[in-house]
């Protein structure tokens, strides 16, 4: 693979984590809205931590997932089991969106 693949192939990686980033403030602020309201002697920033956490893992599977795609394509992998991931990754990547799109609706 030339130098040039690989910067493309990178910048690409680059640019989907960064479209991916820019979310997970509005996943966790949804996820958040559903915390209870922390009571005396709670932190509220345990509950923001959670949601965090949460938004993070939607959309770093997306990425990692993506990822494992493109890696099990050159293994030639069953069609069956490409598809499955597929799957998820289209399932993840709608929740993400109509989190997204209810976050942009308040």
């Amino acid at each position: 693979m030339s130098w040039v693949n690989r910067a493309l192939k990178g910048f690409f990686w680059f640019a989907f984590a960064s479209f991916l980033a820019a979310s997970i403030p509005h996943v966790a602020y949804f996820f958040r809205a559903f915390e209870p309201q922390a009571t005396a002697g709670q932190d509220p920033l345990f509950y923001w931590g959670i949601a965090y956490a949460l938004a993070v893992s939607i959309d770093v599977m997306i990425v990692l997932l993506s990822v494992t795609v493109a890696q099990l394509k050159h293994q030639r992998v069953g069609r069956g089991t490409i598809l499955s991931i597929w799957a998820f990754i289209l399932l993840l990547t709608g929740l993400s969106w109509f989190i997204n799109w209810q976050y942009a609706r308040q």
